[in-house]
């Protein structure tokens, strides 16, 4: 089957090749979990070369693995893929639940009136101020078309009932 420590170097080169591609490429965890089963390929080489390279092998893998998952973390954000998936200072500032719809600060809604826009069953759209605003029914549910007001503002939750 050949000479254990050419495999041991071709796993070794394997996990390390896949584990990188993993970090670039989406793959689904494919890639990462092939550079585990290398890996597994590797530490039972090097038991197969000798016992103490193999439990040297698994010791190494308990503190380089998890060091190597966390070097991964902290270089994909800057990742093409990373930097699609996650959000910037200047997005993450500018995100309210509401901002889509116009509404961005839900504190000044208590009190005022509007219309469904769609049924609440219980939570739908309402148009207030010809704005539209995720709202849940206070009780049971409501039909669209329905004048209601907001009673409660919590957060990003705001509760209507109808007048």
């Amino acid at each position: 089957m050949g000479d254990p420590v050419v495999w041991a170097f071709i796993f070794a080169a394997g996990m390390v090749i896949l584990f990188v591609m993993e970090v670039f490429v989406p793959s689904g965890g494919i890639l990462g979990t092939l550079a585990a089963v290398c890996l597994a390929g590797l530490i039972v080489t090097l038991f197969m070369i000798d016992q103490l390279y193999g439990v040297i092998g698994l010791v190494a893998s308990v503190f380089v693995v998890p060091a190597a998952i966390a070097g991964a973390l902290k270089v994909f954000p800057h990742t093409p893929i990373g930097r699609g998936l996650i959000l910037s200072d200047e997005q993450k500032a500018g995100a309210t639940r509401y901002s889509s719809t116009g509404v961005d600060d839900t504190s000044d809604l208590l009190g005022k009136e509007g219309v469904t826009a769609t049924p609440l069953y219980p939570g739908g759209m309402v148009k207030i101020d010809g704005k539209p605003v995720q709202c849940l029914a206070e009780h049971g549910a409501i039909e669209s078309g329905v004048r209601v007001k907001v009673v409660h503002v919590a957060g990003i939750e705001v509760k209507v009932k109808p007048v």
